[in-house]
């Protein structure tokens, strides 16, 4: 399932690059090694998977000292999720 998720991250930042995502690109953080997703993981008391380790492997989240927007960063353009009405 590893190597799914690999590649489908791989195709996600082409096509990024290809969109021209430039801003989102360049806030995305650094990959963490294994060992680094374990320990943050279990520090918080969460178990850890395989994918977890893969996906924050590939990026670490995006940068929050960055001059870009909500809407320059975010990885899919235009899809917004409707907030529920708890209400």
């Amino acid at each position: 399932m590893t190597d799914n998720l690999s590649d489908s991250l791989a195709i996600i930042e082409t096509a990024l690059r290809n969109l021209g995502r430039d801003a989102l690109m360049t806030s995305l953080r650094s990959g963490l090694s294994a060992d680094a997703v374990r320990s943050k993981l279990d520090s918080a008391g969460l178990p850890t998977t395989l994918e977890l380790e893969t996906l924050y492997g590939w990026r670490n989240g995006a940068a929050s000292d960055t001059a870009a927007s909500l809407d320059d960063i975010h990885l899919f353009p235009g899809f917004y999720r409707d907030c529920p009405d708890f209400g």
